[in-house]
């Protein structure tokens, strides 16, 4: 028998799911249902998914498995990539099967022992990492953005996460050869500056040279 034959209401199971979710964590887990946006009568059928106010969430499923349901979770997602990421979740795959058979009150312990108990606490770990990643991504943009400035450029962001930090210094052919800089300028999220084809005049390169002195360990007479 199959859980589509039980004839399971996926939406009052997953409902009545919610309401002891709710009453075993003591009103601390403040689970919702999650309304749904796919227009597809057979998918919505089969799948509902619970949701708190930080965005955790669980999925459950009557199609995956012969007479079980399958529950499984998400992650916080950055630049493409779930947090925390697989190898900082000491072995904790996201995901269960139950019975299709179970009472409600039974699926919802099923739940909070075998997933909760461990996803909840990944899943504020991971809203950590993101964050201090965004931290970093806007500290990137800032610095990038004052350094172009003090040369009148403008900043080259990309797309999102991808190809930031970038700026280029043109150099003006105006001045006659030998004359003008020009460069790429990559800053990265550690706060250090990468300077790649810069070309300088001899005059330019000796000062900055001198200026380096003091950072390459060179000793000074």
């Amino acid at each position: 028998m199959t859980a589509t034959e039980t004839k399971i209401d996926i939406d009052q199971l997953v409902g009545t799911v919610c309401h002891y979710l709710r009453t075993y964590s003591d009103g601390q887990q403040l689970w919702e249902v999650e309304p749904k946006e796919s227009d597809n009568d057979y998918w919505n059928k089969e799948h509902a998914n619970l949701v708190l106010g930080n965005g955790a969430k669980l999925f459950f499923s009557t199609s995956r498995h012969e007479g079980r349901i399958y529950i499984s979770v998400d992650f916080p997602r950055y630049n493409g990539y779930s947090l925390p990421y697989e190898r900082e979740r000491n072995g904790f795959d996201g995901s269960i099967t139950v019975s299709a058979t179970k009472t409600p009150a039974q699926i919802a312990k099923d739940v909070q022992r075998r997933l909760l108990n461990d996803y909840l606490p990944l899943y504020r770990k991971g809203l950590e990492i993101k964050q201090q990643l965004e931290n970093k991504l806007n500290a990137q943009k800032a610095l990038t953005e004052r350094l172009a400035a003090i040369v009148g450029e403008t900043v080259s962001n990309g797309n999102g996460t991808t190809n930031v930090g970038h700026f280029y210094i043109r150099k003006d052919y105006s001045e006659g050869a030998g004359k003008g800089i020009s460069a790429e300028v990559q800053v990265n999220q550690d706060g250090t500056v990468d300077f790649k084809r810069l070309e300088v005049p001899t005059e330019l390169a000796e000062q900055i040279l001198k200026l380096c002195l003091p950072y390459c360990g060179v000793a000074k007479e």
